[in-house]
């Protein structure tokens, strides 16, 4: 949403964004002619004055802000940016009032947020499983490779001796 003002902060241009964001304003014509600030509620003044003194003092104005919508009421975000005008001469003339809807992108950031919490969760429960089966399967098999060192200790046959050396390299693999 884009609104050019002069140094009288009456509207001087504004796009399709901007009219349908504010469009608590029935005749958004009036505020050709009229400061914008004279038609608001006292503490949106307040706010917007300050603001918009500050663009025509020169100064670079960014903010986040909430406000809650009339047609839905809902929470939106906002970011303002207020960029002043200046002339040939160095001489502020207006200011550019550039608002921009992330409400969209704070929503994400927070079930991303949620995502990654959950996804953490996830893989403690998955190195904690994977220890635990870890540790459930050395302790048998230490105790079968343990029984064939001892089963090779002894004279066994041949065949007997060749199954004994698969179990206890199959042992040490695993």
């Amino acid at each position: 949403m884009v609104a050019i003002f002069d140094v009288e902060m009456k509207i001087v241009k504004y796009n399709a964004a901007f009219r349908k964001f504010f469009y608590d304003f029935e005749n958004i014509e009036v505020y050709f002619k009229a400061n914008i600030l004279e038609n608001m509620d006292e503490d949106k003044a307040i706010f917007w004055e300050e603001n918009f003194g500050k663009g025509l003092r020169g100064e670079k104005v960014f903010k986040k802000i909430e406000y809650i919508s009339k047609d839905k009421n809902k929470k939106i975000e906002l970011n303002i940016d207020i960029t002043s005008i200046y002339n040939s001469s160095v001489e502020v003339t207006g200011f550019i009032l550039s608002i921009d809807d992330i409400t969209n992108i704070k929503n994400l950031e927070k079930e991303i947020e949620l995502v990654r919490n959950e996804l953490r969760k996830t893989k403690k429960i998955k190195e904690k499983l994977i220890y635990n089966l870890s540790s459930e399967i050395r302790t048998p098999l230490n105790n079968i490779i343990s029984g064939i060192e001892l089963i090779n200790g002894n004279k066994t046959s041949k065949k007997e001796s060749e199954i004994s050396d698969i179990i206890q390299n199959s042992g040490k693999d695993l």
